[in-house]
């Protein structure tokens, strides 16, 4: 299974926004244990000191493009009604999970926020392709940001190692905090 990673700056306003974030996603995932309401699945969370301060990092399930990059890609015509419907079908299923059912309103909806469940191109899908994927580097200064990476990887290798020896039964000597108790039932939509 893939995963996406989201690592927070380390600026402490950004950092509390981070903590709201990760609850309101849990409180999400805990309501909807089959997971069929269309709204992102937090798996796990936790803290990675790097050279730029301590930051706050989200693994979330793996989910495809943004309805951005896909209005991009058909160049801003319309898109097909069948497509349209499902898509907003999904959208609108999630906001009333979250409306009705937890009390919680979306307040930055977007295309960009708004992600579908696979790739436009079958090829960069690492599920329908069976090819890992490659890290998009974000842009600008890159100073440790390489370090960082390698560092977070072998920190969730390490964690999914420690994982899938405690699902077989073994004493892993790996503890975990109150968020690792979740697994295996998280999607994003």
């Amino acid at each position: 299974n893939y995963v996406a990673l989201k690592i927070q700056k380390s600026a402490q306003q950004l950092v509390q926004a981070a903590l709201h974030e990760i609850e309101l996603l849990q409180a999400a995932a805990d309501g909807d244990p089959a997971n069929t309401k269309c709204v992102v699945r937090l798996i796990d969370d936790f803290k990675h000191t790097g050279p730029n301060g301590q930051h706050l990092c989200m693994v979330l399930e793996f989910l495809g493009d943004s309805l951005l990059r896909l209005i991009r890609y058909n160049r801003y015509k319309a898109m097909e009604l069948n497509k349209v419907r499902e898509i907003f079908k999904c959208v609108l299923t999630g906001l009333d999970y979250l409306h009705r059912e937890l009390g919680m309103i979306h307040t930055d909806l977007k295309p960009e926020n708004i992600l579908l469940r696979t790739t436009i191109d079958p090829a960069k899908d690492p599920i329908r392709s069976g090819l890992t994927p490659l890290l998009e580097k974000p842009k600008g200064n890159q100073n440790g940001a390489a370090t960082t990476m390698n560092l977070i990887e072998k920190k969730l290798k390490r964690r999914a190692v420690a994982k899938n020896i405690g699902k077989e039964g073994f004493d892993s000597g790996f503890k975990r905090n109150a968020g690792e108790e979740r697994e295996d039932k998280f999607r994003w939509d």
